[in-house]
């Protein structure tokens, strides 16, 4: 008897295991509304190959413009769902895409408007032309962090996450409007100039601090060497930036804060033991997200430029993949 008590455990565990690690939903063709071109929420370029927009419910929360930039203001001050419309369109290849969502630094479990369920990750079909809505669900804390972070991954861009751009919808939530009041020290934002950037540029690098070299198969990009070094470019004022690692099964963990000195190229050393978990070959698809200005600071930081005292944000969300190594 004590024998298949212990077996109905061992399979019980098996059986939340395999729970926990597809705990996914891939959307059907009833959970996506096609859409025309024109009903998509963005100018679009004719030189873009994918495009990404989100926007909240008009029931659920008040998109509060501050002339460029906005803020949405939620109607239900304990509000634990927040319901918005993802738009997306893709003009390169089939591919799939891998959504998730932070409150923060954590994770937030999806759902459709009509499936009951919660997903920590939820992936969609997205064939080559397509142009589609999904009504979608995000599980929400009214008294937790006011940043919403959205995160497409697609499977067949490889270059996408490269370091040079950002991949990430980053909006600030909250359930009452801000005081305006707040005005940030201008004088720790004033900026070098000479054609620095402002939004830093991430790159592997390996010991001779020359970029990794990478090789692309089936759409994936590949490290032929172990590294451990990344490089943050240099950006023209000071700053700090949290670092999240994350991955297409919904693993998020906070590994690091940095400080980003004016006009400073930093590099970043990780732990052996650390990187050789990340870069191991698993089949997941493993990124660093970079990212400052955390909650109200990056509302300041938006209508610090509205108000002329800056001329553009400093807030940013860069993301780069950890390549594998073949």
């Amino acid at each position: 008897m004590k024998k298949y008590i212990i077996f109905f455990f061992i399979c019980l565990f098996t059986l939340i295991s395999c729970k926990g690690e597809t705990n996914s939903i891939t959307l059907k063709s009833k959970h996506i509304n096609r859409i025309k071109l024109e009903e998509f929420p963005q100018v679009l370029s004719e030189k873009s190959h994918f495009n990404i927009n989100f926007e909240l419910n008009d029931e659920n929360a008040i998109k509060t413009p501050i002339k460029d930039y906005y803020y949405y203001v939620l109607k239900e001050k304990k509000s634990d769902i927040i319901e918005a419309k993802l738009y997306l369109r893709n003009e390169f290849m089939d591919t799939n895409v891998s959504l998730i969502a932070l409150q923060g630094n954590k994770l937030k479990e999806l759902s459709v408007s009509s499936e009951s369920d919660w997903y920590k990750t939820m992936e969609i079909p997205l064939p080559k032309g397509s142009i589609i809505e999904i009504d979608l669900r995000i599980r929400w804390d009214a008294n937790g962090s006011k940043e919403l972070i959205l995160f497409p991954i697609l499977d067949n861009f490889p270059h996408q996450y490269s370091g040079l751009g950002a991949s990430v919808i980053r909006l600030f939530v909250t359930n009452s409007k801000i005081d305006n009041t707040h005005t940030i020290d201008i004088q720790k934002h004033i900026e070098i100039e000479g054609g620095i950037r402002t939004i830093p540029a991430l790159r592997w690098i390996e010991q001779n601090n020359e970029s990794i070299p990478l090789v692309t198969e089936e759409q994936r990009n590949y490290a032929t060497n172990f590294y451990d070094k990344l490089e943050l470019s240099p950006i023209s004022y000071t700053t700090n930036a949290d670092i999240l690692y994350l991955d297409n099964k919904g693993d998020v963990e906070i590994l690091d804060s940095v400080s980003l000195n004016q006009g400073e190229q930093i590099i970043l050393n990780f732990e052996e033991s650390k990187m050789k978990k990340f870069i191991s070959n698993n089949g997941r698809k493993k990124f660093l997200l970079i990212l400052n200005n955390r909650n109200e600071a990056m509302y300041y930081d938006y209508n610090a430029v509205n108000e002329g005292l800056l001329p553009h944000t400093r807030s940013f969300q860069q993301v780069i993949e950890i390549y594998p190594v073949q």
